[in-house]
């Protein structure tokens, strides 16, 4: 959807282009069949012409003009569309560039932190598994890698009052997820 959305965008913003070529350069292209000059007789034929020609480029005009205004709000109503459009979980693409800015800022930061604590500096590792939804009471099965004979039940706030560091999170679903913590 996307390219395709982009590829309409661009379309109509050349056919708006386009289409306003005859508008800027409708003073030079009007011919006018009749000139006068002082103490020249005018008649009224020669004068209605004249007023004929204006007319009908004026109504040429009007009608393009109004081409140009519906194509306007065709492109308006797509780039909102398009700055609106909601993937399949119902997150709109402003949305999804939030969390993105979330996750790169997160990132940044954790790269810092790895490239700052050498690996000699970690004396241990927290490896847990589960979605804790509310930090303070929710537990994750967690295995310590310096005592690996038994798993604790641990709270998110347990595991950072123990002093533990996150340092990796991922997971095969959209349940569980895999923590990894140092200290």
């Amino acid at each position: 959807m996307g390219i395709a959305m982009k590829y309409s965008v661009v379309k109509q913003v050349s056919i708006l282009i386009i289409s306003l070529l005859p508008v800027i350069t409708f003073a030079d292209n009007l011919a006018i069949p009749h000139s006068f000059s002082a103490g020249s007789t005018i008649k009224s034929a020669e004068m209605n012409e004249n007023f004929s020609v204006v007319a009908s480029r004026i109504n040429q005009q009007s009608a393009q003009i109004t081409s140009i205004d519906g194509a306007l709000a065709d492109i308006g109503a797509n780039l909102e569309s398009f700055h609106q459009s909601v993937d399949a979980n119902g997150a709109t693409l402003t949305d999804i560039s939030s969390v993105l800015s979330v996750i790169s800022s997160s990132l940044v930061s954790i790269d810092s932190k790895l490239t700052t604590t050498s690996p000699a500096a970690v004396s241990d590792q927290l490896l847990c598994r589960g979605q804790p939804r509310n930090l303070a009471t929710e537990t994750m099965q967690c295995l310590q890698a310096s005592d690996t004979s038994s798993t604790r039940d641990l709270t998110m706030a347990q595991i950072f009052a123990e002093g533990w560091i996150a340092v990796s999170l991922g997971g095969p679903d959209d349940y569980y997820a895999g923590y990894i913590f140092h200290k």
